[in-house]
């Protein structure tokens, strides 16, 4: 089952989104916790939304937070890199692994299995009173479409101008 938490906040102009879950040390024991949807500013509007498991994504990650991100569209036609970070107490900033989202299925969640101890993060959301704020950048990289051949050809696109990334937010 899995249990929408908290909210999602587009932080401008930096251009990332925060995952605020607030009381976190009573969630810790559910198996997935989801964020509320939310839209990328890019011309072509995708939902995204993060699934975070407090006790790992199997068995042997059980004393680990896995995190994905997932992507709901019919087919996502950029290479997108995200970065997931954690925001502590005084707001100081710890960053986490990259991850590359090539061409995903639809509803298909790439992430980082071993995103951080349990221990570690739970320190960190005692020290904040008891609030887990997630920070995912989100950046599209390239443009690519389906060739004739075996492989992808990354191409630019000339609608992508700076005004088309102004236009959602």
């Amino acid at each position: 089952m899995r249990l929408i938490r908290g909210t999602v906040q587009h932080v401008l102009p930096y251009n990332y989104y925060e995952w605020t879950i607030e009381n976190f040390t009573s969630e810790v024991e559910k198996y997935e916790i989801q964020s509320p949807s939310f839209l990328s500013r890019f011309p072509l509007t995708r939902v995204w939304w993060m699934c975070l498991n407090p006790r790992g994504d199997s068995d042997k990650n059980t004393n680990y937070l896995s995190l994905f991100l997932s992507c709901r569209c019919r087919n996502l036609r950029y290479a997108v890199s995200a970065r997931f970070s954690t925001l502590g107490n005084e707001n100081e900033e710890t960053r986490y692994s990259v991850i590359v989202v090539r061409e995903p299925s639809y509803n298909q969640k790439f992430g980082i299995s071993r995103f951080s101890e349990t221990s570690r993060i739970m320190n960190e959301v005692l020290a904040n009173n008891g609030k887990l704020v997630i920070i995912c950048d989100i950046e599209f990289v390239n443009k690519w479409e389906r060739s004739r051949g075996m492989h992808d050809d990354f191409v630019d696109s000339e609608s992508d101008t700076e005004s088309d990334f102004e236009t959602w937010s």
